[in-house]
């Protein structure tokens, strides 16, 4: 089986987001299925001219460091054949080129161990890491890719695998290399020709992408997201648990170029991830392409008003909860059900609120009250009593 695999690392950033310059590790499958051949070429032979191609765009443009693996190149039958022939640093693609011509395809495919190894030189686990594998078949050395995607995922600071499946038919293939991917939120795609594989590479090329949020909020509060990436069609900002790749968001906002864009937290409590994602809504497409922590902490809404004040006179009351247009105050008679109410404020973001007493003398109750349109999330979130006189 022939493979090859394109690590991409960005560093993480401190901060307000900062271009940074990118790592990029091909990890290059020499393994003898490579000399099968495709429109009347061996695959080696279109596979070497797309990732060269890669290489050389990567140095005309700029902003990667840039390094290459090999495994399978250099003997039959062993599946530790993997090498580091060079390490990260500034592109030279002549080196590459060199390197590429010289490859021939022997051995066996360790896809896991050599993504693994490719990980780890790269430091995954400090920085941020992204792979391109690009495969004309399986596994062969009795790992298991999808369980490897998965221990990655976990332990990588933020670990992303797409994966170009050049020439596989047999759907159980596919399936096996889909797995890979989707468990790091990577996108799988199939490449039947030399130009299909050269745009895929090129389509998981380096992507310029930083992430910032507000660290810790709490639920259902609006929070800051000021992003650097593509700004393409519905790109967005998402709140996700972590690692959870498979596009069901906490939280979703399209930023439609606004920077910095504002979304509600999740009312769920713990530690999440804020993402940038490229495609939300095609799973064959879908990218995370930047990360950032953040953490769900307890509402704690209240109200601020008067003691007394005179029967149907305004008052003002101010406010502290999450910025949602709709959201009110109900002022209500005291023990009836928690929607009742005898006026009703909605705030529209306006902070502090004049608001309107009774007309009957008597004892009240303010309530803030969230979603008050929609019976199953509505609810009451803070109280203060009021004298109307």
């Amino acid at each position: 089986m022939r493979s090859f695999v394109v690590f991409l690392i960005l560093p993480l950033f401190l901060g307000l987001p900062a271009l940074a310059q990118e790592r990029a590790m091909v990890v290059l499958d020499a393994s003898g299925s490579m000399w099968g051949q495709v429109n009347g070429r061996a695959k080696i032979d279109i596979a070497r001219d797309a990732v060269d191609k890669l290489y050389r765009n990567w140095e005309k443009t700029g902003g990667v460091d840039a390094g290459l693996t090999i495994y399978g190149h250099r003997r039959k039958g062993d599946c530790t054949d993997i090498e580091l022939v060079a390490g990260i640093g500034p592109v030279n693609s002549k080196k590459i080129s060199t390197i590429l011509n010289g490859i021939k395809p022997k051995g066996k495919t360790p896809l896991s161990d050599a993504v693994l190894l490719a990980a780890e030189s790269m430091q995954y686990e400090e920085v941020k890491a992204t792979v391109i594998l690009v495969s004309d078949g399986i596994e062969t050395c009795g790992a298991d890719p999808c369980e490897i995607g998965k221990r990655l995922e976990a332990t990588g600071v933020d670990f992303t695998a797409h994966v170009i499946g050049f020439d596989v038919s047999a759907e159980a293939d596919r399936a096996q290399l889909r797995c890979l991917a989707e468990n790091t939120g990577g996108v799988f795609t199939s490449a039947s020709n030399a130009d299909e594989l050269t745009q895929s590479l090129d389509s998981f090329g380096a992507v310029d992408a930083d992430l910032v949020v507000t660290p810790v909020v709490e639920a259902g509060f609006m929070f800051d997201a000021v992003w650097n990436g593509p700004n393409e069609g519905a790109d967005g900002i998402a709140v996700r648990r972590v690692g959870d790749v498979s596009g069901n968001f906490l939280a979703y906002i399209q930023h439609n170029g606004r920077n910095p864009v504002r979304l509600r937290a999740p009312t769920e409590l713990g530690s999440f991830e804020a993402v940038y994602v490229i495609h939300p809504y095609e799973v064959t497409k879908r990218r995370f392409v930047a990360k950032a922590p953040i953490r769900i902490v307890p509402l704690k809404p209240a109200i601020s008003a008067p003691e007394v004040v005179e029967a149907g006179a305004k008052f003002e009351l101010t406010w502290r909860g999450p910025e949602a247009s709709g959201d009110g105050f109900a002022i209500s008679v005291p023990g009836s059900e928690d929607f009742d109410r005898v006026i009703w404020k909605q705030h529209s973001n306006r902070n502090p609120v004049q608001v309107r007493a009774p007309k009957a003398p008597g004892t009240y109750e303010i309530r803030y009250i969230l979603n008050p349109y929609k019976t199953k999330l509505r609810e009451v979130v803070a109280r203060r009593m009021i004298v109307v006189e």
